[in-house]
């Protein structure tokens, strides 16, 4: 395979988001979004949650992702838009990190596997955190996995860290998860030095 900008393996799945946005995306907030977009308000506002009402389902992270474009007041067109750079993101962090160890070709399909994945692909033209979440997991692997390898740079250590800490922020049960994770992969880490 001819060695291209790993950007340009990308530019279909682009053309297929652009449209999935074109056919399928709302002109307002839907469902979840209404209260991604209140809580990005709130924040423009200096506060974490509604002190009235205070609602916390949501972690931070995207709604202060989407901060500037509901402070803006840009159309929602610019959301759906971010959660294709996102989905995009995440698949080249996967194409960048299988490409040494399986080929150009078996690691773009990989990645194409992961971005055509179909409820990935209906959360393209929504206002929702999955998109967010794709590439901070992909990401913080692409970073963590570096860190063991020889072509690592102290930058790595950083992002992996960054990728994990704003995960943690996405959801509410995140932390949990993560934390769980950790002790799991300590036990085993344990358990495999004593033999």
């Amino acid at each position: 395979m001819k060695q291209l900008s790993p950007y340009l393996y990308f530019l279909p799945l682009f053309v297929i988001y652009l449209l999935v946005i074109i056919l399928m995306g709302a002109d307002e907030p839907e469902g979840d979004g209404i209260r991604y977009y209140a809580a990005s308000h709130h924040f423009l506002q200096g506060q974490l949650t509604d002190p009235a009402n205070p609602d916390i389902r949501n972690g931070p992270a995207y709604p202060l992702l989407i901060a500037p474009i509901v402070g803006l007041n840009l159309p929602v067109f610019f959301v759906h838009m971010l959660n294709v750079f996102l989905i995009l993101g995440g698949s080249l962090y996967i194409f960048s990190l299988l490409k040494s160890w399986i080929g150009t070709r078996w690691a773009l399909l990989a990645a194409y596997v992961v971005a055509l994945y179909p409820p990935l692909i209906m959360e393209v033209p929504r206002v929702a955190y999955e998109a967010l979440t794709v590439f901070l997991v992909c990401g913080y692997m692409y970073h963590l996995i570096r860190c063991f390898s020889d072509e690592h740079k102290p930058r790595d250590k950083w992002l992996a860290a960054f990728y994990l800490a704003y995960l943690a922020l996405t959801k509410l049960i995140f932390p949990y998860i993560i934390l769980i994770l950790v002790v799991i992969s300590i036990g085993l880490a344990l358990i495999y030095k004593k033999k």
